[in-house]
């Protein structure tokens, strides 16, 4: 008798607290805001921006005959129009590939990001690979969510 007390309790004090969720509006909107200069970074409502098309980065000329590889890492602004602006290099190979690198994301074709379909300016990341073997290679984007909101 005692356990069906206590079971109709917990019942009822469930039923209540069930109630009382409906009853209290819970706002958990995530609302991405642009950073100072109006960039913003892909995330829950923003779109990364695609690379739509690019070219091959050749090994740079110059470098010595030994086969040296390695990585860089760029980052960007890739523009409501899908222009690359404001690159940077977030991971240095050596002065020659790093420039290399940035001449080839410079040519390529991207489509914007997007925040409620509208095109909106958007920081990606690029990872460029030289292989010893000192064959062209081309761009990746690397997506990065950067400061938003938890």
């Amino acid at each position: 008798m005692r356990q069906a007390k206590y079971a109709w309790a917990l019942i009822a004090l469930t039923s209540i607290a069930v109630k009382a969720q409906d009853a209290i509006p819970v706002s958990r909107q995530v609302h991405q805001a642009p950073d100072k200069d109006g960039v913003y970074y892909a995330g829950p409502e923003v779109t990364a921006p695609r690379l739509l098309s690019t070219v091959y980065v050749p090994y740079p000329s110059g470098v010595p005959a030994k086969g040296i590889q390695g990585m860089t890492v760029l980052a960007m602004v890739i523009d409501a129009n899908g222009i690359t602006e404001h690159v940077q290099v977030l991971h240095t190979h050596s002065e020659a590939f790093d420039q290399t690198a940035i001449a080839a994301v410079k040519h390529s074709v991207f489509e914007p990001g997007r925040l409620a379909d509208k095109p909106v300016p958007v920081w990606i990341d690029i990872r460029v690979v030289f292989r010893a073997n000192r064959s062209q290679t081309t761009p990746e984007v690397l997506i990065t969510e950067r400061d938003l909101p938890v």
